[in-house]
């Protein structure tokens, strides 16, 4: 008979033919880290951007890039009851989008027609806005 070795991670004496070993099958569960009520809201927010949104969709901040993004008017760390509320997202592009987060948003275009659809929303994020203006 060969001599023994130690195998690693294991504390019995081993003959050599026996080192071989078939790979562990652990049944692990995938774990989720969305809620099904979290998925749901994903869900109808790519719904509502794919029927709003295409490549050509102007921007209504400053009316003249064609490659606009969703901007939510509330922001959704604010209200996540309106992430897919098709009033609370507007096509704004990159800078626009920008603007609208910063002070500067009174610069904007839809400026007043944002105001008017934020104070339907959600009047205490709208008297944020006018607090800051």
């Amino acid at each position: 008979m060969k001599k023994t070795k130690l195998n690693r991670g294991c504390s019995k004496l081993v003959s050599c033919k026996k080192l071989k070993r078939k790979p562990l099958k652990l049944n692990r569960k995938k774990i989720n880290f969305k809620s099904k009520k979290q998925e749901s809201i994903e869900a109808s927010y790519k719904d509502v951007k794919k029927k709003n949104f295409n490549e050509e969709t102007l921007c209504s901040g400053c009316e003249k890039t064609l490659q606009s993004t969703p901007s939510h008017l509330i922001p959704r760390s604010w209200n996540r009851s309106l992430v897919d509320n098709e009033l609370n997202i507007k096509p704004h592009c990159i800078k626009c989008h920008q603007v609208w987060e910063s002070k500067d948003r009174v610069f904007l275009l839809d400026y007043k027609e944002n105001l008017k659809i934020v104070k339907k929303l959600d009047i205490s994020y709208y008297q944020i806005l006018k607090r800051n203006e």
